[in-house]
């Protein structure tokens, strides 16, 4: 179950998807001077970031299943997990919010169009329900090593 914290929040199509803070270093507009994205081969993608070569993760593949690209107002998370590192592209990303632990319901509670398995959880804050994303779960589901 996701811990207490500050979670970045991001869109993916009409839903939102939160972050640990933690494990995300920084927030980039990929494609734009100096991070271009470059596709080797019609599965694989990656970006230049501090001069290495990290995978790309197109979360709405993960959850939809979709091989749809944003073409407009996207952003990448470059994320870390154990040493691993990846750009992860979603939608957008607007706000921090503080999550208390209490305050997560299990995924298995959750009712949507995506895939649960990168899921640990989601919150409703007002009328917003937030999905709370592993980057653990994303990492392994991607296969990044």
């Amino acid at each position: 179950m996701s811990k207490e914290g500050q979670y970045i929040c991001t869109k993916i199509g009409g839903f939102r998807l939160a972050f640990d803070v933690t494990c995300v270093s920084e927030i980039i507009k990929p494609d734009t001077s100096p991070y271009r994205i470059e596709h080797s081969d019609g599965e694989t993608a990656t970006i230049n970031y501090s001069g290495q070569k990290i995978p790309v993760i197109y979360l709405s593949d993960i959850i939809h299943g979709d091989r749809e690209r944003y073409i407009t107002s996207y952003r990448a998370l470059i994320t870390s997990w154990q040493g691993r590192r990846a750009a992860i592209v979603v939608d957008s990303a607007d706000e921090i919010i503080r999550i208390a632990a209490g305050d997560v319901k299990s995924p298995t509670e959750i009712v949507a169009d995506i895939d649960i398995a990168p899921l640990e959880g989601m919150i409703n804050i007002d009328e917003d329900k937030i999905h709370i994303v592993s980057v653990e779960k994303i990492f392994n589901l991607a296969r990044v090593t």
